[in-house]
């Protein structure tokens, strides 16, 4: 049973990424990557802090976790600011392939 789910929730999950790259293009350039990066990140705010609120991870939060989380927050920007910039700039086509290159490279490196 534990297969079929990971099967089925890939699945649900390569549609979601392939609906993403095929609309946020057009999204990036009406607004702009660094508008865009801004909203999606106030949109994810408005949702998960209510949800931390309903579900406690039951830790205590502290400074040294606040900044382990805005470096990890840091490090996500970056790759997703720089596929918004080329996305306003270049074909889908060409692009996408190339970012979505990554799982080769995850793969290689868990071996």
């Amino acid at each position: 049973m534990a297969a079929e789910t990971g099967i089925l929730l890939g699945i649900l999950a390569m549609i979601g990424f392939g609906l993403n790259n095929a609309l946020v293009q057009n999204v990036v350039k009406k607004t702009g990557e660094l508008n865009l990066i801004v909203y999606q990140s106030l949109i994810s705010a408005a949702l998960l802090v209510p949800a931390f609120l309903l579900y406690p991870a039951g830790f205590i939060l502290s400074i040294e976790h606040i900044i382990i989380a805005m470096g990890i927050a840091l490090l996500g920007v970056a790759p997703l600011f720089t596929f918004y910039k080329a996305l306003e700039a270049g074909k889908i086509g060409v692009i996408v392939p190339v970012a979505n290159s990554a799982g080769v490279f995850t793969a290689i490196f868990s071996v």
